[in-house]
């Protein structure tokens, strides 16, 4: 259950992303998304630490990539170890963008990136395949050009 719940917030951080680009014009919209992913990160946060001190590994395979071979994901205790510091850290950033977010210049030029360069850390503690290795640091890099 945790492992779904976990790639459901990098779900839901990826349309919050394609919401900010209709968002960012104005200041609610901004203070909307970067406290959006503060709760989404949260969320992820609270059940990747149930994961790593509770649950046995789980194991998803979802159907996206090539068709004979998918996207295999796996949550033990070690990735969701890393999970529990990548979203603390995705927590704190959220929370100072909070309040640093009303004095942005050009809020376009970093709002649309800032939910995808959230949710680009968490798939990668807990991929099984090596195949999606290439994919997620290609994803990494268009996701961060801008900053």
């Amino acid at each position: 259950m945790a492992l779904t719940v976990v790639l459901a917030t990098v779900a839901f951080l990826l349309i919050i992303s394609a919401l900010s680009l209709v968002l960012h014009p104005t200041a609610l919209g901004r203070n909307l998304v970067y406290g959006v992913s503060l709760a989404v990160t949260c969320v992820a946060f609270s059940w990747s630490r149930r994961a790593a001190r509770t649950a046995p590994a789980e194991t998803l395979t979802l159907p996206l990539g090539l068709p004979w071979i998918g996207a295999h994901f796996r949550l033990d205790a070690l990735s969701a170890f890393f999970l529990v510091v990548v979203d603390i850290g995705g927590g704190a950033a959220s929370l100072y963008a909070l309040g640093f977010g009303r004095h942005e210049s050009a809020p376009q030029r970093v709002l649309p990136f800032y939910p995808l360069f959230l949710g680009r850390h968490d798939p990668r503690g807990h991929r099984r395949r090596c195949l999606h290795l290439p994919i997620l640091l290609e994803f990494m890099s268009l996701s961060s050009w801008r900053w």
